[in-house]
């Protein structure tokens, strides 16, 4: 459900918060060139597939304290693309994905808090679930969400991975979105071929300060 998609934003907070000995507020910055969002509607009479690229974003933590976590991920709407420009178009347009305006092109999740077991604790090379809650907005409407997400965090050294070095949060979600929850309304002649309902994979991977502690 919607309250799912939040699952990729607190992913990559308690990432940060995970792995540091340091009992203070630090910045982790989403990488867009290795971060994406993509969607399936899986209708009666058609299936749409599409990616949106360009995501930006910040998670800050206290690297001690995985449940302080917020975090703010912007996904532009001008990335979104399913193979069809028309569609692309429309989809980006006051019926769909847009507003009537034009001035709220992006989908935007918002994450205020993180919850993980008792005494879990990051290092290189760990994998951590956990719940995350927090708010997103589609076509103009804000909707509370809450989700699982699984985190991952590692240290990398120069030149270990291409474009990336240093600390690194990686996240990954699976989640459904019900347009109808953000005013969406599938028109008589699309029902089979559009879903009311639409699974999102998110994958993020953010970057903190070189001097970061995992």
């Amino acid at each position: 459900m919607i309250k799912r998609t939040l699952a990729t934003l607190a992913s990559v907070a308690l990432f940060a918060s995970a792995g540091s000995a340091f009992a203070e507020d630090t910045t982790f910055t989403v990488a867009a060139n290795t971060s994406s969002v993509s969607f399936t509607s899986d209708a009666p009479l058609e299936t749409i597939t599409g990616t949106a690229a360009d995501i930006s974003g910040t998670i800050t933590t206290d690297l001690a304290n995985p449940t302080s976590t917020t975090a703010t991920i912007t996904v532009p709407l001008a990335s979104l693309r399913t193979g069809v420009d028309m569609r692309d178009e429309h989809l980006r347009g006051a019926d769909w994905l847009g507003t009537e305006d034009g001035t709220d092109q992006d989908i935007q999740f918002t994450i205020s808090g993180v919850t993980v077991p008792d005494g879990t604790t990051f290092a290189h090379g760990t994998q951590v679930d956990a719940t995350v809650t927090g708010t997103i907005r589609i076509n103009g409407q804000t909707q509370d969400l809450s989700a699982p997400a699984s985190v991952g965090y590692f240290v990398l050294e120069e030149g270990q991975v291409a474009y990336l070095a240093g600390p690194v949060l990686r996240v990954s979600s699976e989640f459904e979105v019900d347009i109808a929850d953000f005013g969406i309304n599938v028109p008589g002649p699309l029902e089979m071929k559009v879903a009311e309902t639409v699974g999102v994979s998110v994958r993020l991977t953010a970057t903190g300060p070189s001097d970061t502690e995992g």
